[in-house]
């Protein structure tokens, strides 16, 4: 893709935001929403949009996609709530918990740490620069060493330092 200007963006055709590959580009999701909200005019719920249910209507996803619907699909990050609307809340996107298919898929340690019982063994330890240390559903040993071995062992997931 590419980027487009605000007045591109006011035109109100459907426009969803994204990110490349986490091996190949310079940022994650979170960086590209912080630098979309940098673009003067674009108000953060029009962002959300793009990002949840404008997405998921250009993508052609089942009904109920891209929000919290009763009935909908289980599939859900959260973030930390410190008061603002959920749309304000994306400039500071760095889940605590990404659930998908209505299993845990990634916890923040600190979120973790708050809820003790719960009982994740099949999780494993990944700590991505700028973003903490969190739990992951895959075999990030694995993964880690197939990336290394193609890359070097001082790769970068999103331009970010990775270890275990």
């Amino acid at each position: 893709g590419q980027t487009v200007t605000p007045q591109t963006l006011d035109s109100n055709a459907p426009f969803a935001l994204g990110t490349d590959s986490a091996l190949t580009g310079d940022g994650d999701m979170g960086d590209e929403i912080r630098a979309a909200q940098s673009i003067r005019g674009i108000p953060p719920e029009r962002i959300f949009e793009m990002v949840t249910t404008r997405a998921a209507s250009i993508f052609r996803l089942p009904k109920a996609s891209g929000e919290i619907r009763e009935h909908g699909p289980a599939d859900v990050v959260a973030v930390a709530d410190h008061g603002q609307s959920p749309a304000e809340a994306l400039a500071c996107l760095y889940p605590d918990l990404v659930i998908t298919g209505g299993r845990i898929r990634l916890i923040s340690r600190r979120l973790l740490s708050r809820n003790s019982g719960l009982h994740l063994p099949h999780l494993q330890r990944l700590s991505v620069e700028g973003r903490g240390e969190c739990l992951v559903d895959a075999d990030v040993s694995f993964l880690h060493k197939t990336a290394a071995g193609i890359l070097g062992p001082e790769f970068r997931l999103a331009g970010k330092r990775v270890s275990l």
